[in-house]
């Protein structure tokens, strides 16, 4: 009928995919069946969200008080904090401002209930975060109040921080580029980006001098932000994409070959 374009239809398919996924989040019970492939059959209508992203929307948009208790009830009394793994805590995931905030309190010395006390108001937009940030394992809860959560000065804190970045720097600047930023090879340019902007605003040199970083980390803070704009701007081009995963391959060839 040429009433819509061959994009606009896309645009529609990709969008009629993406509502019958979140649908799911609001069957009582149901059954799967996963199947590992390596490549889709052409010509199926694919959705650049990745696991977290869709958790989020379909808790938010289709689960129920009970269902969102279920997940909830057991943490209440637990204190929460980031998880430790960089393979859960850089999950790629779209969170608002306040959304971040939030994240960001949970240091361990606080409790979900707490937590669900302080956003009374907004508790119907927060308890859907809070359970998508649990079953991703973005998030994890503890029964014990951890020792770094204790009350510190502010040299003791300070420490903390540093430790932290340490041991995230030492992880992130020893992975390739697909494994930093999050993404599979066939990732697409807009997947990319979005994990790109969520490790910069993590990450950026400015948002450490401006937390007091001790001055030594400094060449560090700017290697890693480096190193993730190096990825960033590789993989986002497709001819530079196409060179690495083809020096990667020569590395992996090289290496299985050495004795």
């Amino acid at each position: 009928m040429r009433l819509l374009t061959p994009h606009q239809l896309h645009d529609i398919l990709r969008e009629q995919v993406i509502e019958k996924v979140l649908g799911i989040f609001a069957w009582p019970e149901g059954r799967y069946r996963f199947l590992q492939v390596r490549e889709f059959k052409q010509n199926v209508t694919s959705i650049n969200l990745s696991p977290a992203n869709l958790i989020l929307q379909g808790l938010r948009k289709h689960a129920s008080r009970t269902q969102l208790a279920e997940i909830l009830e057991p943490h209440l009394d637990h204190y929460l904090q980031e998880a430790e793994s960089p393979l859960y805590r850089f999950q790629e995931i779209d969170l608002t401002g306040n959304d971040q905030r939030i994240l960001d309190n949970c240091k361990g010395n606080v409790t979900l209930n707490e937590i669900l006390q302080r956003h009374i108001l907004t508790r119907n937009e927060v308890e859907p975060l809070l359970a998508a940030l649990l079953s991703t394992g973005i998030m994890v809860s503890v029964q014990e109040k951890p020792a770094a959560a204790e009350e510190v000065g502010a040299e003791e804190e300070l420490r903390a921080r540093r430790a932290a970045f340490m041991k995230d720097y030492t992880w992130m600047m020893g992975q390739d580029y697909f494994t930093l930023l999050g993404v599979s090879e066939t990732g697409s340019r807009e997947q990319v980006r979005k994990a790109y902007h969520g490790l910069v605003k993590k990450y950026h040199p400015d948002r450490f001098f401006e937390q007091d970083v001790l001055a030594d980390l400094r060449d560090k803070v700017n290697a890693l932000s480096q190193r993730i704009s190096d990825a960033h701007e590789t993989l986002i081009d497709e001819q530079a994409r196409a060179h690495y995963v083809n020096d990667l391959k020569t590395e992996s060839r090289s290496s299985s070959a050495t004795p």
